[in-house]
């Protein structure tokens, strides 16, 4: 139990670090070099995460599977994986180049997305280094090498912004970090496995075999990238770098609220699967359980956005340019409550093997959020983009739906949901009234201590009093569901 805790701790610290000095980052660049030169370093990082899918070739879920089974299958995985994404990052690159010529960026944003680009090369190459150590479930060595690109990454960006220098030094320092995570990466590799451990041999039928089995994994990443980054996109070629700017900026602020869904979520599915093994009537359930707790989290937030979009956006990128941003991020805010239930609905498909039904959703949001952003993008610039995020993830959910009632029989969405929803109207209201009154911290809390009064009331009068709470909280003991202890984030 302490090896699996540490290595769970040691996965969300790298995660969390990475989002986080990613996001001091981008907010550095608004505040010294304004809505254009974040717009660039905004779409020049997007694609780099978008190009680095394709070459990392999905190879890191594969190879941490496989080698997880057989460690001995260690150095021809890593060895041979090493060079496939290699050549795959080249070829990545070069796809990027005609790319950039293709949208016809202005010269400077074409120059700072290739320099930032280069550092799909190492990106990608730590990522094999990483499976191994997810395989020997070494998981504090991915933190290990995470955490002085991100102290480079934040400190580098800080120091040439103060220093008068523009966004090509900070792109510049951003791909020397990379490549410190690779070169400590292979550090620690050698240290696990020792130097005699790595045998240098290529062997191309492996090679061959190992591509042939990655493609699924491929493709349905690949999907998936291009689904999230389509808008930004498509609005970095109908309109500007400063467009972009504002729909990245707003996007930003909704990943706090996301990663914690995804902890949630990833920490019942395993219970998930073994209700479905068990063909026990406790799946539907636990999906209740965790649809009420994914809104509980989500609709207090859709409403704080909503209602203090403008001094959040002031706040945290220190510029008075993205107020222009606050329709963008009132809108993009309601697109948490489909993010949440897709959570949960996806969960399911997954618990349930439905893989199939799952790619064939990905891949029809993809072409109905391309045409969509043609469409809504073209008409209404930045805020059509906004608009088209939002539907996307309504019809995706609409497409989770019909799948997972019938494996469930009902998903009673207003069930679980109408306890936070009364709580958030009810914050909502005494927020529209004195927002204006109070500065932004002080409303912030209101809001919270607010909610979670009104919240707790209701579950009070909705469960029968104290008895029937501890009676739940004791089912869900049975069950093998705990809720948090006191003190951590639901």
């Amino acid at each position: 139990m302490r090896k699996l805790v540490t290595n769970i701790i040691a996965l969300l610290t790298s995660d969390l670090l990475n989002r986080a000095t990613t996001f001091v980052v981008y907010a550095l660049v608004a505040r010294y070099l304004g809505d254009f030169g974040f717009g660039q370093m905004s779409l020049a990082l997007l694609l780099l995460y978008t190009f680095y899918v394709f070459a990392g070739l999905g190879l890191r879920i594969y190879i941490t599977r496989e080698v997880a089974r057989d460690l001995s299958l260690t150095s021809r995985y890593l060895v041979n994986g090493s060079i496939l994404v290699f050549l795959a990052a080249l070829l990545s690159l070069g796809v990027l180049g005609l790319f950039v010529i293709l949208m016809g960026y202005t010269p400077s944003t074409a120059l700072l997305i290739m320099v930032v680009g280069l550092a799909i090369v190492p990106y990608s190459l730590s990522s094999v280094n990483e499976a191994i150590f997810q395989a020997w479930e070494k998981m504090h060595l991915i933190a290990y090498a995470n955490i002085p690109h991100n102290i480079v990454k934040v400190g580098a960006t800080f120091a040439l912004l103060a220093a008068g220098y523009g966004a090509l030094e900070v792109g510049i320092a951003l791909v020397a970090s990379y490549f410190l995570t690779l070169i400590l990466a292979w550090v620690f590799t050698l240290q696990m496995v020792g130097r005699t451990g790595i045998q240098w041999h290529v062997d191309l039928p492996f090679m061959r075999t190992t591509l042939i089995n990655v493609l699924p994994f491929l493709g349905l990443e690949s999907v998936i990238a291009i689904w999230t980054s389509l808008n930004a996109l498509l609005l970095s070629r109908f309109g500007n770098e400063v467009d972009v700017g504002y729909y990245n900026a707003a996007m930003q602020i909704l990943v706090p609220v996301n990663l914690v869904l995804y902890s949630i979520v990833m920490s019942l599915f395993p219970r998930m699967v073994r209700e479905f093994d068990q063909h026990s009537s406790d799946l539907q359930r636990v999906y209740e359980d965790l649809i009420e707790l994914l809104l509980i989290i989500t609709l207090p937030a859709v409403v704080g956005l909503m209602l203090l979009a403008e001094p959040i956006l002031l706040l945290l990128y220190g510029n008075a340019s993205f107020a222009n941003a606050t329709v963008i991020l009132q809108i993009v805010a309601w697109s948490l409550v489909p993010l949440a239930l897709n959570r949960a609905l996806g969960q399911v498909l997954l618990a349930t093997m439905q893989e199939r039904v799952t790619l064939r959703i990905v891949v029809i949001n993809t072409i109905i959020s391309l045409i969509l952003g043609l469409i809504l993008i073209n008409l209404y610039g930045v805020v059509g983009a906004a608009i088209a995020t939002l539907v996307t993830r309504l019809i995706n959910l609409a497409q989770q739906y019909q799948p997972v009632s019938q494996v469930l029989g009902s998903v009673g969405l207003v069930k679980s949901s109408w306890k936070a929803a009364l709580a958030s109207v009810g914050m909502g209201i005494v927020l529209y009234v004195f927002a204006d009154r109070l500065n932004l911290l002080l409303a912030i809390f209101t809001g919270a201590a607010l909610y979670a009064t009104l919240l707790s009331l209701i579950m009070l009068w909705s469960y029968g009093g104290i008895k029937g709470i501890q009676a739940h909280y004791h089912y869900l003991q049975t069950r093998g569901i705990k809720p948090a202890p006191s003190g951590q984030t639901l």
